[in-house]
């Protein structure tokens, strides 16, 4: 949107970030682990780009030809 960029993310909002470990050891006992993980995240991030878009765009055309040149 214009000179905004927006970006969201979201990180296990379902809460599916469970550990279940359940063991048998040769004598007969159980050994049972369940790890919750709370690792719900919601991330918003917006950018606001200042100046004129257009003469930077031109500046890093122009830089790159130069670049390209000076290799030859």
């Amino acid at each position: 949107m214009g000179n905004f960029t927006f970006l969201v993310e979201f990180n296990d909002i379902f809460n599916q970030n469970i550990d279940d470990i359940r063991t048998i050891q040769a004598k007969g006992s159980y050994n049972t682990v369940r790890n919750f993980q709370y690792r719900r995240e919601l991330n918003i991030n917006v950018t606001y780009n200042f100046g004129n878009q257009k003469l930077k765009k031109a500046r890093e055309v122009k830089s790159a030809n130069d670049a390209i040149r000076s290799r030859t």
